[in-house]
C-alpha cells in the first residue's frame, strides 16, 4: 500500500464485502468467526507473550514484523490455501507421454506442468519462486516437441 490511508481503504473495502470481520471484543470476533472463544483467547495470550518475549515461537517470524494484540477494534478472516498441483501427478516417460498402469505409453496423451511425472513426490517447496513457471515451461516444450513428431 503507497499509505497508511490506502490500507484503511483497503480494509473497509473488505469489511463491506463480509470477507474482513470487525469486532470490538475477542468474544464478539470469535462469535462472528465462528471460532471457540476460549482458543482465540490464548492464542492472543501467546502471541502477545511471544510479542513481549521478542521471539516468535510457533512461527519463527521475526521480531520487528510482530505486534500486540490489546486493543479494539478487533480483525478477523478465515483463510484458505491451495495447492498448485498434485503431489503425485501422471506417470510420465522422458518424452512425457503418459504411462498406463504398466509403464507403457498410452497413445497420444502428452503431459506437462505441475501434475506430471510426480515432480513434487515427497515435498512441496513453496519457497522457492518461479519453480512451478520454470518446471510447465521446460517439460511443456519438451511435451509438445514429442507431441508433434505423433
Amino acid at each position: 500500500m503507497k499509505d497508511k490511508q490506502a490500507f484503511v481503504d483497503d480494509v473497509n473495502k473488505y469489511i463491506e464485502k463480509g470477507l474482513i470481520i470487525k469486532a470490538d471484543t475477542i468474544e464478539e470476533l470469535a462469535a462472528k468467526l465462528h471460532l471457540p472463544v476460549e482458543n482465540l483467547k490464548k492464542t492472543i495470550e501467546r502471541q502477545n507473550q511471544n510479542y513481549i518475549d521478542h521471539v516468535d515461537k510457533d512461527f519463527g517470524k521475526e521480531y520487528y514484523r510482530m505486534s500486540p494484540i490489546e486493543k479494539k477494534p478487533y480483525y478477523g478472516c478465515i483463510l484458505g490455501g491451495r495447492i498448485l498441483g498434485t503431489l503425485d501427478g501422471l506417470r510420465v516417460n522422458g518424452k512425457m507421454e503418459v504411462l498406463d498402469k504398466d509403464y507403457q505409453p498410452i497413445n497420444h496423451p502428452f503431459t506437462a506442468g505441475n501434475d506430471s511425472g510426480g515432480f513434487f513426490w515427497g515435498s512441496y517447496p513453496d519457497r522457492v519462486p518461479g519453480l512451478a513457471s520454470s518446471h510447465a515451461q521446460t517439460f511443456g516444450r519438451l511435451a509438445g516437441k514429442n507431441a508433434a513428431k505423433n
